[in-house]
């Protein structure tokens, strides 16, 4: 499952593509039915809704990498701008409850850009905040530092659906692989967007 924000904030607020595929430049990624059923059963906050996807890139960006590791992987995107820690609770109780009765393996997928626009030193140190919290996966602490300190991380509530949820299925810690920031990649400027690379273990 890959959960993403939704920067348009069309549709509904917790938003679940309901069926079909997605068609990709690299192939073609089939949405799985059945967890996606079991999930809407599960959360009555999650809502089938198509029309939240459309305009929304947030999440299509992680496909290539997922099919490219995975080419017969199957996609339950989950599209998200109720960021309330009641339904980051209630969402991720219900995906902790699919994927330990599920005998297939369930990978989830936080997609979000951390600071949005700032000078990188600022960025980073601003980033770090959170990440201190995601790294506990304190939820509280995560949404409240957030908040406090007005990190402009997009992603917020997918990353905290992903953190409870694996909180819930027995992590201890999360582990950064990686921070950067746009600036690293192409020509450095005073305004960049920072990025993370973190698992939960």
């Amino acid at each position: 499952s890959v959960l993403g924000p939704n920067h348009h904030g069309s549709g509904k607020p917790i938003s679940v593509y309901p069926s079909g595929e997605w068609i990709l430049p690299n192939g073609k990624i089939e949405i799985d039915t059945e967890v996606v059923s079991a999930l809407i059963k599960e959360a009555e906050i999650l809502k089938p809704d198509a029309s939240a996807h459309l305009q929304e890139h947030s999440i299509e960006v992680q496909i290539p990498f997922i099919l490219t590791r995975s080419p017969k992987a199957k996609l339950v995107p989950i599209s998200m701008y109720d960021y309330s820690k009641k339904s980051i609770k209630k969402l991720s109780e219900a995906l902790f409850k699919i994927i330990s009765k599920s005998q297939e393996r369930i990978l989830l997928v936080a997609s979000s850009d951390m600071t949005h626009y700032e000078a990188p030193g600022f960025a980073r140190e601003q980033d770090f905040k959170a990440i201190a919290k995601i790294e506990k996966l304190d939820l509280d602490g995560f949404l409240s530092v957030v908040e406090r300190e007005e990190i402009t991380m997009c992603g917020a509530g997918p990353v905290g659906v992903v953190m409870e949820t694996s909180r819930l299925l027995g992590a201890k810690k999360g582990e950064v692989l990686i921070y950067t920031n746009s600036g690293e990649t192409c020509s450095p400027g005073t305004e960049v967007v920072g990025y993370l690379g973190l698992v939960f273990k």
